[in-house]
C-alpha cells in the first residue's frame, strides 16, 4: 500500500520569516483494518518518526471521512457519519513532542459497543498534522502589525476501520458509464463505481471493449478500497479507437466479497 499523505495548502499565516515545518514520516500500514465482535476491543501503535534536527510537535484528531467520483472528499467532524468509529477510538493525546532524529509510538484502542445491531464496517480517519514552528499557534504577533505568508504544510491519514464479524451485504452499484469528449479530440471512458452496501470491499476493475462482436480492447485496474456510501472513478484514455458502436463489459472483482458486472453499448466518434 502507497504511503499517501494529503497536501494542504495554507493561504494566510499571521507570522514572518520563514515558515518551518516538521519533517515527519508515518511508517507501516496506511489503513488499519480490524475485525470486531459487538463489545470487543484492540489496541494497535502507529509509529511516527522525527526526521529532522529539531523537536517536532503534531496535532493529532479524528475526523470522518468519505471520497465520491466526482472527485470531492469530505471530511466531517467525528461522530457525524452513521458508519463512524470515532467514538470507539481512544488516543492518548492529541498533541505529541516527537524528540530529533526519534520516533515516537502512537498507541491507541478501538473498542467497539456491545450493540447487537452492529453489522458491516465502520470507519474514521486518524489525522497528523505537523505543527510549523512559527505557526499562529506558537508565535505571539507584535502588536498593531500583522504579517503575512505563504506556506504549504500537509499531514498524514490513517484509515482506522472496523470490521463486524463476517457480517453487512456486499453490493456495488455501476452508477455511471460515459464517454468524455474533449476539444482536441481526445476521448476517455469514464466509469462511476459505488458501494451501496454496508462492508468495504477491495475492488479490482476489469474492463472488456468488444467491436463488431470482437474483443477489440481489454484494460484493467489495481485494487481500491471502496467503503459504504462511497464511490470512484475509473478513467480510460481510449486512444487509436476507430469510431462505431462498442460493446463494454466491465466486472468489478471483489475476491471472496464476490464480483459485480454490468454491460452498455456506446458510441465513439472519431477521435485522436
Amino acid at each position: 500500500m502507497k504511503k499517501v499523505f494529503l497536501l494542504f495548502c495554507l493561504s494566510l499565516l499571521l507570522t514572518g520569516t520563514a515558515f518551518c515545518a516538521p519533517d515527519i514520516a508515518v511508517t507501516g500500514r496506511m489503513i488499519r483494518i480490524e475485525n470486531l465482535a459487538p463489545g470487543a476491543g484492540k489496541k494497535d501503535t502507529i509509529v511516527i518518526k522525527n526526521r529532522s534536527q529539531e523537536p517536532a510537535e503534531v496535532k493529532v484528531y479524528l475526523k470522518d471521512y468519505l471520497m465520491y467520483a466526482d472527485g470531492r472528499t469530505a471530511f466531517h467532524e467525528p461522530g457525524t457519519d452513521k458508519r463512524s468509529n470515532a467514538g470507539w477510538i481512544t488516543l492518548p493525546s492529541n498533541r505529541i513532542t516527537i524528540p530529533p532524529k526519534s520516533k515516537y509510538n502512537l498507541e491507541y484502542t478501538i473498542q467497539a459497543p456491545k450493540d447487537a445491531d452492529l453489522t458491516g464496517s465502520y470507519w474514521s480517519i486518524l489525522l497528523l498534522e505537523p505543527v510549523l514552528s512559527n505557526s499562529p499557534e506558537k508565535v505571539k504577533l507584535e502588536k498593531n502589525k500583522i504579517k503575512a505568508g505563504f506556506t504549504t504544510l500537509y499531514r498524514y491519514g490513517v484509515k482506522l476501520v472496523s470490521d463486524i464479524g463476517d457480517t453487512g451485504l456486499r453490493k456495488l452499484k455501476f452508477e455511471k458509464v460515459k464517454i468524455r469528449r474533449w476539444k482536441t479530440g481526445r476521448q476517455e471512458l469514464l466509469i462511476d463505481l459505488a458501494n451501496s452496501g454496508e462492508r468495504q470491499v477491495l475492488v479490482k476493475l476489469k474492463v472488456e471493449m468488444y467491436r463488431e462482436g470482437k474483443l477489440f480492447k481489454m484494460m484493467s485496474d489495481p485494487g481500491i478500497r471502496l467503503f459504504p456510501g462511497c464511490s470512484w472513478r475509473y478513467s480510460y484514455l481510449l486512444k487509436k479507437f476507430p469510431a462505431g458502436a462498442y460493446r463494454v463489459i466491465a466486472v468489478a472483482d471483489c475476491g471472496d466479497d464476490g464480483a459485480f458486472g454490468a454491460q452498455y453499448k456506446l458510441n465513439l466518434q472519431p477521435g485522436k
